[in-house]
């Protein structure tokens, strides 16, 4: 599945990165916590996340759910 980083520097300006989830948030994880804060993570189709439909997020990763 695919999943744009979108809000965070790409070079000379805010492009989003489209890659697979894993890698996405692999980099999210790896922003500076300005980055990170307005990073959003946008998945191609909805996945469910306890119980509730999502296909963006923009938070911290719960303990013991990162990669």
């Amino acid at each position: 599945m695919s999943v744009a980083l979108e809000n965070v520097p790409h070079g000379d300006g805010k492009v989003a990165e489209v890659t697979i989830v894993e890698g996405a948030v692999r980099a999210w994880l790896t922003l500076d916590a300005a980055h990170r804060t307005g990073a959003m993570l946008t998945v191609e189709h909805p996945v469910i996340i306890d119980g509730a439909s999502m296909t963006r997020a923009n938070r911290e990763p719960r303990a013991g759910c990162e990669p």
